[in-house]
Protein backbone atom coordinates (compact mmCIF):
# COMPACT_ATOMS: atom_id res chain seq x y z
CA UNK A 1 0.00 0.00 0.00
CA UNK A 2 1.27 3.14 -1.09
CA UNK A 3 1.21 6.22 1.81
CA UNK A 4 -1.63 8.73 1.35
CA UNK A 5 -0.59 12.72 0.42
CA UNK A 6 -0.19 13.78 4.35
CA UNK A 7 -2.90 16.63 3.61
CA UNK A 8 -3.79 18.98 6.29
CA UNK A 9 -7.15 16.88 6.61
CA UNK A 10 -5.02 14.00 6.97
CA UNK A 11 -2.91 15.17 9.62
CA UNK A 12 -5.50 16.61 11.72
CA UNK A 13 -7.79 13.42 11.15
CA UNK A 14 -4.30 11.15 12.58
CA UNK A 15 -4.10 13.76 15.56
CA UNK A 16 -7.77 13.01 16.71
CA UNK A 17 -7.42 9.27 16.24
CA UNK A 18 -4.34 9.27 18.55
CA UNK A 19 -6.30 10.66 21.66
CA UNK A 20 -9.13 8.01 21.05
CA UNK A 21 -9.29 5.01 23.43
CA UNK A 22 -8.08 1.93 21.14
CA UNK A 23 -10.83 0.04 20.10
CA UNK A 24 -9.14 -3.23 21.74
CA UNK A 25 -9.75 -1.41 25.11
CA UNK A 26 -13.49 -0.89 24.83
CA UNK A 27 -16.32 -3.04 26.36
CA UNK A 28 -19.80 -3.30 24.89
CA UNK A 29 -22.58 -3.92 27.42
CA UNK A 30 -24.77 -6.51 25.72
CA UNK A 31 -27.33 -7.74 27.71
CA UNK A 32 -29.47 -4.62 27.29
CA UNK A 33 -28.87 -4.43 23.66
CA UNK A 34 -29.85 -8.32 23.36
CA UNK A 35 -32.73 -7.41 25.26
CA UNK A 36 -34.10 -4.60 22.80
CA UNK A 37 -37.17 -4.81 21.24
CA UNK A 38 -35.44 -4.41 18.16
CA UNK A 39 -33.98 -6.82 15.30
CA UNK A 40 -30.07 -7.02 14.79
CA UNK A 41 -28.61 -6.75 11.76
CA UNK A 42 -25.04 -6.23 11.45
CA UNK A 43 -23.06 -5.85 8.19
CA UNK A 44 -19.37 -6.84 7.50
CA UNK A 45 -17.38 -6.93 4.39
CA UNK A 46 -15.87 -10.12 2.62
CA UNK A 47 -12.59 -8.07 2.26
CA UNK A 48 -11.29 -10.23 -0.70
CA UNK A 49 -9.82 -7.73 -2.29
CA UNK A 50 -8.48 -5.32 0.66
CA UNK A 51 -4.71 -4.82 0.29
CA UNK A 52 -3.56 -7.63 2.28
CA UNK A 53 -1.32 -5.48 4.98
CA UNK A 54 -5.06 -3.67 5.42
CA UNK A 55 -7.36 -7.08 5.96
CA UNK A 56 -4.18 -8.24 7.99
CA UNK A 57 -3.99 -5.12 10.70
CA UNK A 58 -7.51 -4.23 10.80
CA UNK A 59 -10.36 -6.53 8.43
CA UNK A 60 -9.26 -9.62 10.35
CA UNK A 61 -10.40 -8.02 13.60
CA UNK A 62 -13.46 -6.75 12.41
CA UNK A 63 -14.29 -9.78 10.67
CA UNK A 64 -13.79 -11.29 13.92
CA UNK A 65 -16.41 -8.86 15.41
CA UNK A 66 -18.69 -9.34 13.06
CA UNK A 67 -19.27 -12.69 13.28
CA UNK A 68 -19.25 -12.93 17.24
CA UNK A 69 -21.94 -10.02 17.64
CA UNK A 70 -24.59 -11.37 15.92
CA UNK A 71 -24.26 -14.19 17.86
CA UNK A 72 -24.20 -13.02 20.98
CA UNK A 73 -27.11 -10.65 20.66
CA UNK A 74 -29.40 -13.29 18.80
CA UNK A 75 -28.98 -11.05 15.48
CA UNK A 76 -28.20 -12.09 11.97
CA UNK A 77 -25.04 -11.14 9.91
CA UNK A 78 -25.23 -10.14 6.53
CA UNK A 79 -21.85 -10.30 4.32
CA UNK A 80 -21.29 -7.53 1.86
CA UNK A 81 -18.70 -7.94 -1.09
CA UNK A 82 -15.30 -5.29 -0.88
CA UNK A 83 -14.31 -3.96 2.77
CA UNK A 84 -16.63 -0.38 2.74
CA UNK A 85 -19.80 -2.44 2.03
CA UNK A 86 -21.57 1.63 2.65
CA UNK A 87 -20.03 3.15 -0.25
CA UNK A 88 -18.56 0.38 -2.99
CA UNK A 89 -21.97 -1.58 -1.95
CA UNK A 90 -24.56 0.96 -1.42
CA UNK A 91 -27.62 -0.78 -2.93
CA UNK A 92 -27.27 -3.87 -1.27
CA UNK A 93 -27.02 -2.34 1.94
CA UNK A 94 -29.69 -0.05 1.93
CA UNK A 95 -31.90 -3.06 0.53
CA UNK A 96 -30.64 -4.95 3.37
CA UNK A 97 -31.34 -2.04 6.49
CA UNK A 98 -34.87 -1.17 4.41
CA UNK A 99 -35.96 -4.44 4.66
CA UNK A 100 -34.79 -4.42 8.45
CA UNK A 101 -36.70 -1.61 8.78
CA UNK A 102 -40.05 -2.50 7.39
Amino acid sequence: MTMPEPTPRRLRAVATSTRERPVREATAPLEPLRAAPWPTLVICGTWQDAPEPYRAHVGEALIACAEAVPDALDGRLLRVPGYHPHTQQPTTVIAALRALWS
